[in-house]
């Protein structure tokens, strides 16, 4: 059946909805451009996308792979740069300036959509050109480019005497510990009228004073009696009023004299009814009581008992409490007459702290720094300043190789594990370090464990026979590689370690040579020799010279005589030199070996004979040229024997039998010549005479 074309629908959406969608449904399907119909699921299974399709990540994205899983393409960090990104309608540039402040507008991405200009506007705000100025009184201040100060001015002079009520005009601060000078009493201007009687004065002034005159008090000031009384005459009160001076009248005798005291006391010696002494001695207490009132109640008379807190008063004026034998707590600064502590001109309260000090001119510290912001010492400094690396003391230095490992007692000091040791002496030197010992294999120590760490490193030996309390410096150069380049180390100080050994005499730093029973001289001439007692440490302990005295049978090995005149002198060793052998009558002798540097005469040409055993190793040429002779008539050489060349100007011999070489320029039978058998004969010039034989060309 063929469907009009006016039904054939031409969208989608044209379609109806399907009721209830199913794999056994069926769907439209083109193919070579015919419609038909299909099964969903038959469809669905041909249609699918193979699991080794990628979604590759492109330009700027990050992520993808092949459809096994699930992908995920994000935007890679950086992957967006300015080739991706649109413009922002913000024109390229920079942007604000120490007059003007960018004002910028970000959209939601995070994106810069514009940027203007705007002129700073600060209130409330203090400029830094403002001046803290230092009023009356005060020192410091200055702009505020910086933190400021304000220090008072305070007065180093001596608070003014009492005297004249003044204002004043000065502008300096008194100190809180000033003392005023004492109050002179001789000194009208320093007091004002009287002291009361009350308070220890008269209340008036006292004038008309009278040897033997008696003060009374009137109840308000005090009085002068005058005149004063007659010699034996007793002042007498009149129950008011004035005192009155009396004759005492009448006689009488005391015949027992006793004395009485509370039972705190033992009373000797009373009655007294002649003569004698009373005595009163206190009764023996009991540890740690005192003479006091009754503790709680009505008045009672004192005696004897154990002290109570009521006894102590809450406040002790003037009194003198033992910081080592009493703890004394919850004592306010207020309360205390030294509230603070002033070091420098600093004052810091007690229990305070202050972050800076003033004034102080010196600091004495008794260790050197080591760790950061810690003072450092004039020591510590100077050591840098000497361009040495101060690394922590060790507590012992090698004195030989050792084993880098254990336990073990080094310079006679028991080295044990976290000990610090300087390794000095090793016999691969690369080796040589600070280490810190241990149980087994040592370490290097953590502040020296690099090449650039050792260099100029500095340390301090603690203990040691040897080297106790000396510094050692690295001498290593840069650009080595510890482990493999030898590291030394040198001594670099001692304190206090010296001691004179034999021979030396230590004097405060200073060494010197002890003194032998040597007494300073010149010893010893040209015929007399030395006698020289020496000790182990090469110093002559005793020195004499004598008259020299050498018997001809003494004289052996090595000596040098200018003259010797002996009957019989054996030379066994040594050397001769200079000197004339057998001069006036010589005799046969044997040498093993002679060296002549000047003329030597062996015997007489006319009567001795020397007869040689060994060989000449050495040339053998006369003094003069053309001037003697080897050999002579009667007395001619048998034999001459050369393996070489002969220069002979002139040689005339019986006969000369030329076995090798060549004759060359020379005439060969110039005066008479003969016959003679040539096996190769090459000339040059004529050849005079008879030649038979052999070839000729």
């Amino acid at each position: 059946m063929t469907v009009p074309s006016n039904l054939v629908p031409t969208k989608i959406t044209d379609l109806p909805v399907a009721p209830a969608p199913t794999a056994s449904g069926t769907i439209p399907i083109v193919i070579g451009g015919v419609l038909y119909q299909a099964v969903f699921s038959d469809v669905a299974g041909s249609a699918e996308v193979p699991a080794s399709r990628i979604i590759a990540a492109g330009t700027g994205l990050t992520g993808g792979g092949n459809l096994t899983q699930d992908r995920v393409i994000a935007v890679a960090n950086a992957g967006i740069g300015d080739t991706q990104l649109d413009n922002s309608g913000v024109a390229a540039g920079t942007y604000g300036s120490s007059t003007q402040i960018p004002v910028i507008e970000v959209n939601a991405k995070g994106r810069v959509i514009g940027v203007t200009l705007a002129s700073p506007s600060f209130a409330g705000l203090v400029p830094d050109s403002r001046q803290i100025i230092a009023g009356t009184g005060l020192s410091g201040g200055g702009n505020l480019e910086a933190n400021r100060t304000l220090s008072i001015d305070f007065s180093n002079n001596t608070p003014l005497a009492l005297g004249s009520a003044t204002a004043g005009v000065g502008t300096q601060a008194a100190r809180d510990d000033h003392v005023h000078p004492p109050v002179d009493l001789e000194d009208a201007t320093q007091i004002t009228n009287r002291l009361p009687l009350a308070n220890g004065g008269t209340g008036q002034n006292i004038t008309n004073l009278t040897a033997g005159a008696v003060l009374y008090s009137d109840g308000t000031n005090l009085v002068l009696q005058t005149p004063s009384g007659a010699n034996g005459q007793v002042l007498t009160s009149t129950g008011g009023g004035a005192p009155t001076w009396t004759t005492v009248t009448g006689v009488g005798t005391v015949t027992s004299v006793g004395l009485s005291l509370p039972n705190i006391f033992n009373v000797t010696g009373s009655p007294v009814t002649a003569a004698g002494t009373l005595t009163g001695d206190f009764v023996v207490q009991t540890a740690n009581t005192v003479f006091a009132g009754p503790t709680t109640g009505s008045s009672t008379p004192p005696t004897f008992r154990a002290l109570v807190n009521a006894d102590i008063p809450t406040t002790l004026t003037g009194k003198t409490i033992d910081g080592s034998l009493n703890t004394l707590s919850n004592i306010a600064n207020a309360s205390l007459v030294n509230d603070s502590v002033t070091i420098g001109t600093t004052s810091i309260d007690l229990g305070a702290t202050s972050l800076t000090l003033g004034g102080l001119t010196s600091l004495a510290l008794t260790q050197d720094p080591v760790s950061a912001l810690q003072a450092a010492t004039k020591q510590y400094v100077d050591n840098v300043a000497q361009g040495l690396d101060v690394k922590a003391s060790c507590i012992a230095a090698t004195t030989a190789n050792i084993s880098l490992s254990g336990a073990q007692t080094i310079d006679g000091v028991s080295v044990v594990a976290g000990d610090r040791v300087l390794v000095k002496d090793q016999t691969a030197p690369e080796e040589n370090g600070i280490y810190v010992a241990a149980n087994s294999t040592w370490s290097r120590s953590a502040d020296a464990n690099t090449w650039d760490e050792l260099r100029s490193a500095f340390t301090f030996i603690e203990q040691g026979t040897l080297y106790a309390d000396t510094g050692w410096v690295c001498t290593i150069d840069a650009g080595g590689t510890l482990g493999v380049t030898a590291v030394t180390w040198s001594q670099f100080s001692g304190a206090g370690t010296y001691t004179a050994g034999t021979g030396l005499t230590l004097t405060g730093s200073v060494f010197s040579i002890t003194n032998t029973a040597v007494t300073p001289a010149a010893y010893g001439a040209a015929d007399k020799t030395l006698t020289a007692t020496v000790n182990q440490q090469g110093q002559l302990t005793a020195l004499a010279d004598t008259p020299i005295a050498i018997a001809n049978t003494q004289v052996s090995g090595l000596g040098t005589m200018s003259t010797q005149n002996a009957n019989s002198v054996a030379i066994t060793g040594g050397t001769v030199n200079g000197a004339t052998i057998g001069a006036t009558t010589p005799t046969t002798g044997v040498f093993t070996n002679i060296t002549v540097n000047d003329n030597a005469i062996l015997g007489s040409s006319n009567s001795d004979t020397i007869t040689f055993t060994g060989r000449v190793n050495s040339d053998f040429e006369p003094a003069t040229d053309n001037a003697f002779d080897l050999g002579k008539t009667g007395h001619e050489w048998r034999d001459l024997f050369i393996d070489g060349t002969a220069n002979i100007d002139s040689l005339v011999a019986d006969t000369a039998d030329i076995n090798a070489g060549s004759i060359d320029n020379t005439t060969i039978g110039a005066a008479a010549a003969a016959a003679g058998t040539f096996t190769n004969l090459t000339f040059s010039g004529d050849l005079t005479g008879t030649v038979s034989g052999g070839t000729y060309a």
